[in-house]
């Protein structure tokens, strides 16, 4: 009587075995979820995660996602909101995805502006492939730098005046002051700045600058005009390197030019015997501008 019973036990438990290796393999256990990368350009739009279940799963399966920064600003840089749970009907491959909505700004943010996708615990015993988790990255489309558009105008020292506009390239998060390291100051004058905000980065902020009458003889003269390095609480334009713009200046009139080589330009120019202007370096005939 002995042995029966523990032929009869031995049955039992492979029995129990099976049951439970069947209830695992119709219940969802031993099938996972995966999500994958996604790289963007800022201009693209969306983003687009796909989330991949790679078995059958009787009675299919649900899942929750949820946002996290990393080096962006969830609801500025991208739509954080949260949808319905994606909803699996259980085959092999099925695919779901979780469309996001990023935005194109104007502003320098760098090159890897990332966020990442969590998924929550699936329904029905179904597991997690690789954490559960995948990297948002979008490429930024912007670049900081500072212009400098062609003068309007000519010093002399009547008080005539010259005038340049600085733009930026990409939109500031904060203030940014172009300083000017010196100016020739027995021949000209202006301000110790100009300041660009992110509401007029791209306006334009003029420098206007003022011949000096220092009662001397002294006939037209270039006056380089030297910018210092930028001071922002923005980053990306925070220590900008200076640079230098020439200005082309009259004693008390005759005729003078502007070319158009925009930042860091020399604007040395000679009259021609017709009254016009001709750029030294090319000989290009330019517009007069008589004082």
């Amino acid at each position: 009587m002995f042995v029966p019973i523990l032929s009869i036990s031995n049955i039992s438990k492979k029995l129990l075995f099976f049951s439970a290796f069947l209830l695992l393999a119709f219940s969802g256990y031993g099938q996972d979820l995966s999500i994958e990368d996604v790289t963007v350009d800022e201009d693209a739009g969306t983003l687009v995660f796909e989330v991949t279940l790679d078995a059958d799963v009787s009675g299919g399966t649900t899942v929750s996602y949820s946002f996290i920064d990393v080096t962006t600003t969830g609801g500025v840089d991208y739509d954080n909101t949260v949808g319905p749970d994606l909803s699996f009907n259980g085959d092999k491959d099925e695919v779901q995805e979780i469309t996001v909505a990023i935005t194109d700004d104007f502003v320098d943010e760098g090159n890897r502006e990332d966020f990442r996708v969590e998924l929550g615990t699936p329904s029905n015993g179904v597991g997690l492939s690789g954490g559960g988790d995948a990297r948002g990255r979008i490429r930024d489309n912007d670049t900081a730098g500072i212009n400098v558009s062609t003068t309007t105008g000519t010093t002399t020292e009547a008080g005539g005046q010259a005038t340049f506009i600085f733009t930026l390239d990409s939109q500031p998060t904060a203030d940014v002051t172009i300083r000017i390291d010196r100016y020739e100051t027995t021949e000209t004058s202006g301000p110790a700045s100009v300041v660009l905000t992110p509401a007029n980065w791209n306006i334009g902020v003029p420098l206007i600058v003022t011949g000096v009458d220092d009662d001397i003889i002294d006939g037209d003269f270039v006056d380089d005009i030297r910018t210092n390095n930028v001071i922002s609480l923005d980053s990306f334009y925070d220590d900008f390197k200076g640079h230098r713009m020439s200005l082309d200046g009259l004693p008390n009139g005759d005729a003078a030019c502007n070319d158009n080589r925009g930042y860091n330009m020399s604007l040395e120019c000679s009259p021609g015997q017709d009254g016009a202007c001709y750029d030294i370096s090319g000989g290009t005939e330019m517009t007069p501008i008589v004082k």
